[in-house]
């Protein structure tokens, strides 16, 4: 996975550029309350965003 498909997939689950983008720029309690955005530079952090957008999309948030 690249930071290209983590960028697709928001726009997916949050549904517009807007949204994923402000996403992205916000810290999150579920990643260690590290934006997102910062978390893209390394394969784990990706995975790491990744992984929480999928349990966004599910309703999973533990």
């Amino acid at each position: 996975m690249t930071q290209a498909d983590v960028s697709a997939q928001a726009l997916k689950v949050l549904g517009s550029c807007e949204e994923a983008e402000v996403w992205m720029q916000t810290p999150a309690l579920a990643l260690d309350n590290q934006r997102p955005a910062d978390l893209l530079t390394t394969e784990e952090g990706i995975k790491q965003v990744s992984e929480h957008l999928t349990r966004l999309e599910y309703g999973v948030y533990c």
